[in-house]
């Protein structure tokens, strides 16, 4: 038919208004006869008064005018089941999606009667033709966003397997009796749980999507039940394993079969354990011994979509538990890098082999392929760390990469636009025809497709084709780009003479010397390993190739730090403690960027470099460093570590997840302190942060352990409410003013609200084990090491007192005993974990017995024969050694004398009453108690000392108060020399000392 004439017959179906419209539709789509031809079918079909009330209303006519220009598929749809049009246009069906559960309701009731297979079918299709028209027409009309597109045909697929498989298990139980598990003397019914993997999985589904599926039933232990017969014998009885075969071949025929009314949708199973060749179904055990044994990377990303879709949702529950270990690995599992990488390498060969065909959409280089693939690599290789990348989805993935700083905003921006792009254009390159296709088409088509898209021409479609292709092809280059990492450092050509040069021994001393090694015999060992690896270790033929690829970059970035000889000593410590492990060399060859970062931190910071000996599996926290927070509040700690700690198994694994998240972070805060990325007041602040956050949960661990034996603690009245005796823990000394260091011990004080009698013990019994478990929670020695180890020597009656007080107890402890060091102490305190209400109730307390009561005679005195005490028994300084914290003019001179002045001024300066050093001695210059320049003096030297004192931790791994200055401390704290270090130290502290003496009196 011509295509006038098939327009005169659209146009002799209506008339008047109607007709009016028509024209108006004619001159806006991109092909009038196809439109025309949609026209006539659709009326045809479903009546010409039905398709007229809908074009006659403007609402509704702009969704069903994009169908009938560009998609025959959804016509043809509607044409062939008048119904359907009737619910998505005349019943407001497009208006209003169904919920996924409100289908699975509407899928069993209608099946629940049913019992011939082929009615299954039928009333399946339908529902599927049904909503593929309504998803469609409301993306079309631009009624629904991308995510809301794929999540709706993945609710569609979910409901329809819950229906078949619902009917399938019926069906086989009338055949071989219901399958039974038994463990031991326990039997119950058998479960079983469809697992949607890929775009399924991921919520994510396309309008051609096949759905990978993989079947899981309980247990092979136990059968069926088998059926009586009519001579009084059971029947049918088969294994479990055969029982869920027979029902995951059901459950797929009812599925993917074509009938008369088309298929649901095209299953693909080829992604279960050991793909075409393995069984159909699984059980749990099976499956968990196959990865365990033999699953291999590709897998591993197979899984990372793995969601149940059907079934028995405990099952479901239960197989994403078992299969967790083995998609996200504990430590960074550096061997898959290199199995990703060459699942890399496959799809840029595909796309070599593309070349010269339409581009598609999905496999196409720059394509839908590569930011999955994108996405996937990271959440493999960081998700056993970061729990929160542990999202099905790409597109919530993305965001989550960007919100742990795996990827820039900008990267995250410019994928999620392409992604959203790429997987519309994909869905109307399906709808025109309902193919299973991603090819970009050409011709008519294309222009169809541009109109759908929003284009006036082909051409404009396919500029912005190529602009989000490129977006996508920078971005997936960047993956792996080891070759052009590697061009990019340029070693210096003593380094390759070295190692792989033939040089005689006297010229490898010189070149050694050359580059800065003192010990030029020790260096020579140094450069045997760099050639050989650890001994008595032997290494693979892969690790000796990654280890020849990054040596000249280790001894070359060896020399460039302060102190070769150091850096190569711990470098070979580092590969000693890893010994022959592939992966760890195949990590470093894969990202050389790490290497600088890594032998700087060797050749600078003793503790860290041990930190990172014992520790190796951290390595990877050096690839974030770029990206990682460089401070963090409390708030993120708590909610990083606690969604660690939800997917403990047991207590021991609790406790290794807090020493483990607490060596990450020591790690991180270092190296940010050691690059200058934090001020003294952010590196203490942190470190005491993480301090009460470690605090907090090893309280409610202690708390839940102790209640697990001894039941719940007394109670006390509180007006009419009958309420649970308090507990909580107060930070002193460093704790307390926010200032620790790395070394720093926790001092605390246990405090509950009331005496009492609990289930089973006192209060006083009930929260000293309270006590007694949080110290040990907290100081234990496990392989991870330990969290904190705890001071209670500041408790009343000091190492005599009692562990834990109730609160009278505490108050008239102070009130009545107290020495004035205990009342000076007290000035640190701080509530830090517990009890909130009681905690700031006790602060409260504790303000106004510091500052508001009297001061006891000889204050001054006794505080200056104190500190005289401490210079004398703890200070010792003689000649060149210091003590930066006991000695003259050092850190205690500082604190004793600003203490002194809170007690004094606090009771009529309330702001002097911090806790924090640096703080209060601002507040005491803001109410004019110090001048300027005393207040410069003390806070420049508070600073430099601490300073000074955080430093020497980090470069000699020991809490160094006793300070004899050699050329590596002050060269590694940026000093020229002793000299000049040593002219420093004395201007400081005299300085500092001039000032105490002018308050405090010289004393003698």
């Amino acid at each position: 038919m011509s295509r006038e004439k098939i327009r005169k017959e659209a146009e002799s179906l209506f008339e008047g208004e109607i007709r009016d419209v028509l024209d108006s539709c004619l001159e806006r789509v991109p092909d009038g006869e196809l439109f025309c031809t949609n026209l006539v079918t659709l009326a045809e079909s479903v009546g010409r008064d039905e398709v007229a009330s809908v074009l006659s209303d403007s609402r509704k006519r702009k969704a069903l005018v994009p169908v009938l220009a560009a998609s025959p598929y959804l016509t043809g749809l509607m044409a062939g089941n008048p119904e359907i049009f009737n619910h998505v246009f005349r019943e407001g069906g497009v208006w209003s999606p169904p919920s996924k559960e409100t289908l699975i309701d509407e899928v069993l009731d209608a099946l629940a009667p049913l019992e011939e297979e082929s009615e299954v079918k039928r009333i399946l299709r339908r529902m599927r033709n049904r909503e593929m028209v309504r998803i469609g027409v409301r993306d079309l009309a631009g009624l629904a966003e991308v995510e809301e597109t794929t999540r709706a045909l993945s609710d569609l697929a979910d409901a329809c397997l819950e229906g078949a498989v619902s009917f399938a298990i019926r069906e086989m139980k009338k055949r071989y009796g219901t399958p039974i598990c038994r463990e031991g003397a326990e039997e119950k019914e058998c479960g079983f749980v469809v697992i949607g993997l890929g775009k399924l999985g991921g919520e994510e589904l396309n309008f051609s999507s096949d759905i990978d599926l993989m079947f899981v039933y309980e247990s092979d232990r136990g059968g069926t039940t088998g059926i009586a017969s009519p001579d009084g014998e059971k029947r049918g009885e088969v294994t479990n394993h055969q029982f869920f075969v027979k029902v995951s071949e059901f459950v797929s025929r009812l599925i993917s079969e074509v009938t008369e009314d088309g298929f649901v949708f095209r299953v693909d199973h080829r992604l279960r354990p050991d793909g075409a060749r393995g069984p159909l179904a699984n059980s749990l055990r099976s499956l968990e011994i196959y990865y365990e044994s033999w699953g291999q990377t590709w897998e591993r990303m197979a899984l990372l979509k793995a969601r149940p879709v059907a079934g028995d949702a405990d099952l479901g529950r239960r197989f994403e538990k078992t299969l967790q270990p083995f998609v996200y690995r504990k430590y960074l599992d550096f061997i898959a890098i290199e199995e990703i990488k060459e699942l890399k390498e496959r799809i840029d060969l595909s796309q070599k082999l593309r070349s010269g065909k339409l581009w598609d959409v999905k496999l196409g280089k720059g394509g839908i392929r590569e930011i999955e693939f994108f996405v996937q690599v990271h959440q493999i290789i960081f998700g056993g760390k970061n729990p929160s990348l542990r999202v099905r989805g790409t597109l919530p993935a993305l965001a989550l990469l960007r919100a742990e700083r795996f990827i820039s905003p900008g990267e995250e921006e410019s994928l999620r636009e392409a992604y959203r792009f790429f997987r519309n254009l994909e869905h109307r390159v399906q709808m025109l025809y309902g193919s299973q296709t991603q090819e970009l088409p050409s011709g008519r088509d294309l222009e169809l497709v541009a109109f759908l898209m929003g284009f006036e021409k082909g051409e404009e479609l396919l500029e912005e084709v190529e602009r989000q292709r490129k977006k996508v092809e920078e971005q997936f280059g960047k993956l792996f780009a080891r070759e052009k990492a590697r061009k990019e450092v340029d070693v210096s050509p003593e380094v390759i003479s070295l190692l792989y040069g033939e040089v005689p021994p006297e010229e490898e001393e010189r070149l050694l010397s050359g580059l800065g090694f003192r010990d030029v015999k020790r260096g020579r060992g140094h450069l045997v390993f760099l050639r050989e690896g650890p001994q008595p270790s032997r290494l693979s033929d892969r690790a000796r190739k990654y280890l020849r690829e990054i040596a000249p970059l280790i001894l070359w970035e060896a020399a460039r730090t302060p102190f070769p000889d150091r850096a190569m000593e711990n470098v070979e410590s580092f590969f000693q403690s890893v010994g022959a492990r592939t992966s760890y060399y195949a990590f470093f060859a894969e990202n050389p960027k790490v290497i600088s970062p890594l032998v700087q931190l060797f050749g600078s910071s003793q503790f860290l470099s041990r930190f990172l000996i014992s520790h190796p599996e951290l390595v990877d926290i050096l690839l974030r460093q770029d990206q990682s927070e460089i401070v963090k509040s409390r708030t993120d700690m708590r909610r990083e570590l606690g969604e660690r700690l939800v997917r403990a198994e047991d207590f021991e694994e609790e406790l290794a997840i807090l020493r483990t998240y607490r060596n990450e972070e020591f790690l991180r805060i270092g190296i940010h302190r050691l690059g200058g990325n934090l001020s003294l007041e952010e590196f203490s602040h942190q470190l005491s942060s993480l301090a009460e956050v470690l605090m907090g949960y090893a309280l409610f661990y202690a708390r839940r352990e102790v209640e697990k034996r001894f039941g719940k603690p007394g109670t006390f009245r509180d007006g009419d409410l009958e309420r649970e005796a308090q507990f909580c823990v107060l930070g002193l000394g460093k704790l307390g003013g926010e200032e620790l260091n790395f070394h720093s011990d926790l001092d605390v004080l246990f405090v509950y609200s009331h005496l009492g009698e609990g289930e089973k013990l006192t209060n006083s019994e009930y929260f000293a084990k309270v006590a007694q478990r949080f110290i040990s929670i907290l100081s234990t020695v496990t392989k991870e090491g330990y969290v904190y180890k705890v001071d209670m020597r500041l408790r009343p009656s000091g190492s005599a007192g009692p562990l834990v007080v109730s609160r009278e107890a505490f108050e008239n402890y102070y009130l009545k005993s107290a020495w004035l060091f205990e009342r000076q102490a007290l000035i640190k305190a701080r509530f830090v974990a517990g009890d909130r209400e009681l905690g700031k109730s006790l602060e409260k307390w504790i303000s106004w017995f510091v500052y508001e009561r009297p001061l006891p005679e000889g204050i001054k005195e006794e505080i200056r024969r104190l500190r005289k005490r401490m210079e004398g028994e703890l200070g010792r300084e003689r000649g060149h050694v210091h003590n930066i914290k006991y000695g003259r003019g050092g850190i205690v001179d500082v604190e004793f004398l600003v203490q002194y002045l809170q007690l004094l001024h606090g009771r009529e300066f309330p702001a002097v009453r911090s806790q924090n050093t640096l703080k209060a001695l601002y507040e005491l210059y803001r109410a004019g108690i110090l001048t300027e320049e005393e207040f410069t003096i003390l806070d420049e030297g508070f600073r430099f000392l601490r300073e000074l004192e955080i430093s020497m931790r980090l470069v000699h791994d020991a809490p160094v108060e006793r300070l004899t200055p050699d050329d590596m401390s002050v060269k590694l704290l940026k000093f020229r020399s002793v000299e000049e270090f040593e002219e420093m130290y004395d201007r400081v502290t005299e300085a500092v000392r001039r000032v105490y003496d002018r308050w405090m009196g010289n004393g003698g």
